[in-house]
């Protein structure tokens, strides 16, 4: 498996009108030499306040769940901090800021 990227248009009930493009990036696993490779396709400065990870794990090991987990994780969270700029600090916290709001 090779990484994937995919672009979907969500149109209005007439189709005239773009209301939402939604892209998803597939990384086949987590290792280093995949994980270095996101950042070439997702920069965490245009894309954070914009994105959604979700991790989904391989069902035929379930024994490798937990590290899997952890290597994404710090992966994410790596990510999110981004170049440690106050640009970056910015952006996190406006980021947050709206994810409390919208979920309150």
């Amino acid at each position: 498996m090779v990484y994937e990227l995919r672009t979907t248009d969500h149109h209005d009930a007439s189709r005239t009108d773009t209301l939402a493009r939604l892209s998803v990036l597939t990384v086949p696993s987590a290792s280093p030499a995949h994980l270095s490779l996101i950042p070439h396709f997702l920069p965490a400065k245009a894309a954070l306040s914009h994105a959604l990870v979700m991790i989904l794990l391989d069902w035929t090991k379930p024994w490798a769940f937990i590290e899997q987990l952890q290597l994404w994780l710090a992966w994410v969270d790596k990510w999110a901090k981004g170049d440690d700029s106050r640009d970056m600090d910015i952006l996190r916290d406006e980021s947050r800021e709206r994810c409390t709001f919208h979920f309150h």
